[in-house]
């Protein structure tokens, strides 16, 4: 959802205006002896989620006063970095009520739908990388009006164990950040290759309508490496004109994008252990824990969203909505935990 450029220029002049700590403990609402607890001695949460290749993703998850100060900073740093984004960005962005395209997942990838040829990158331990000196470095940069205490401070509310945590408010805005010398250095270099490139969070998208050189694509591991990130060798995908191209989980051909077969098999799948699961709880009182299923639902509810958003006019997303969302009528259904089918 887009922001008010009002909202957006209050926001970036209160951020710039900052000079000492009482300016940011009047924004957040806290008091300097809090603001440099949390800063020192960082409450997180921390728990494990597992992807997509049966891999585990750590998440450090703020306590809750943490993470409004955390939100707060984050509103601030995204009005920043609005007016200084680079026109290869499309993630961790907010758009205003006045640009002419919002920057989103589908805007990233309709950037390459004429394209023929595509590489795809994806930097490592992307927000683990970025170090808290690295944060001092780029807020004083970009801040230079800010006394050191309050660079630290804010370096340190928004850093954990030494870099960037998995799960902060703050951590995508102060990524983009950290990308923008690279942004700008990679975008330089398309340009005299005749590339396009896009960037949505640590995925970064190359694509033309000729084959990509080696030179060409070793200078763009140079340049990467120049500024200290890491490119997951896993995850490196090169596309020549007869392949099915990606983008961030998105197909991307000339004349549209859709999402592969197998995501809209695997959310069906979901949605019907979702619904089976409500009917035997409800039916049979097995005392399963309310928050799961909630969570299993914003889980879906999420899933839904996105695939409405790439396929708006799907005839199985709508199918796939209508199945999730109407009531499922509990008495009428004679079912068992037997019945609930298993998801490998």
């Amino acid at each position: 959802m887009a922001t008010p450029i009002k909202t957006i220029r209050t926001r970036n002049h209160a951020f710039r205006s900052m000079r000492v700590i009482g300016d940011l403990c009047r924004l957040t609402g806290e008091s300097n002896l809090v603001l440099g607890l949390m800063a020192d001695k960082p409450r997180y949460r921390q728990y494990f989620m597992r992807k997509k290749d049966g891999s585990k993703r750590p998440i450090e998850d703020p306590d809750a006063r943490l993470k409004a100060v955390l939100r707060v900073i984050n509103d601030h740093l995204q009005a920043v970095y609005y007016y200084l984004r680079p026109g290869a960005v499309h993630g961790f962005t907010i758009s205003s009520t006045s640009d002419e395209t919002e920057r989103n997942i589908l805007s990233n990838a309709r950037a390459h739908m004429q394209s023929h040829y595509m590489l795809n990158l994806d930097l490592k331990d992307f927000f683990h990388q970025i170090t808290q000196k690295s944060v001092v470095q780029l807020l004083s940069s970009h801040f230079d009006q800010w006394d050191d205490s309050l660079i630290h401070l804010v370096a340190g509310l928004c850093c954990f164990r030494g870099r960037l945590p998995m799960g902060s408010p703050a951590s995508p805005a102060l990524s983009n950040f950290a990308m923008t010398d690279l942004d700008h250095e990679l975008m330089t270099l398309c340009k005299v290759y005749d590339v396009v490139y896009t960037r949505y969070a640590d995925d970064l998208t190359f694509s033309s309508r000729e084959p990509m050189s080696s030179v060409f694509r070793d200078m763009v591991n140079d340049a990467v490496r120049h500024r200290g990130f890491e490119i997951n060798p896993k995850k490196v995908r090169y596309y020549i004109m007869e392949d099915s191209k990606v983008v961030t989980g998105i197909i991307v051909t000339k004349d549209e994008l859709c999402l592969p077969e197998e995501y809209m098999h695997q959310l069906r799948k979901e949605i019907d252990l979702y619904r089976n699961s409500v009917i035997v709880d409800t039916m049979y009182e097995t005392g399963m824990s309310g928050k799961k299923l909630s969570l299993f639902e914003q889980e879906i509810t999420g899933k839904l969203s996105f695939a409405k958003m790439v396929m708006p006019d799907d005839d199985e997303v709508k199918e796939l909505e209508d199945l999730f969302y109407n009531e499922v009528d509990v008495h009428s259904v004679m079912q068992s935990w037997l019945d609930i089918p298993y998801i490998f």
